[in-house]
């Protein structure tokens, strides 16, 4: 795991604490910064990301979004 994706991991902790306290502009604020992060990861990074999740959904947008910066060659 790359220091990306805890740095990511750790902000998602942070934002839904901050949204369980009532702050949702501050949460928000601090989650476009975690989606920013994004951009630093590496596949793997995106696969265990993909992995830990139970929510279906989010596995489904994570993995064209790192289909679409991962393209598979043909």
């Amino acid at each position: 795991m790359t220091n990306a994706l805890k740095k990511y991991l750790e902000l998602q902790k942070e934002c839904n604490s901050l949204a369980h306290q009532w702050k949702f502009q501050e949460s928000r604020n601090l989650r476009k910064n975690a989606i920013s992060i994004m951009n630093e990861f590496t596949k793997e990074d995106w696969q265990k990301l993909i992995d830990m999740t139970p929510n279906i959904h989010a596995k489904i947008d994570w993995t064209r979004m790192m289909n679409e910066r991962f393209p598979e060659s043909k």
